[in-house]
């Protein structure tokens, strides 16, 4: 990714053709989602580790929890029935 970004992003270079035929080949510098999944997985390995060292805490998991009751809202009449 770091490649990419200073390459095309940071510089403003044309990233080259984008194969409009999915038989085409595609050059490759161009970025794919699989390099920004395993980015994100990495980040997210490298934050754990030094969240552990900064607050002597572990963290169970990365993904956000949900601390109230979201489903609140629709169990509630937002239209009263004599308005």
């Amino acid at each position: 990714m770091k490649r990419h970004v200073d390459k095309h992003i940071a510089h403003s270079e044309d990233p080259g053709p984008v194969p409009k035929d999915p038989g085409e080949t595609a050059p490759e510098d161009i970025l794919k989602l699989s390099d920004v999944h395993d980015a994100i997985d990495v980040i997210g390995e490298i934050f754990t580790r030094y969240y552990s060292l900064f607050e002597a805490a572990g963290m169970v998991t990365l993904e956000p929890v949900i601390q109230h009751d979201w489903l609140a809202p629709f169990r509630q009449p937002w239209i009263h029935p004599d308005e």
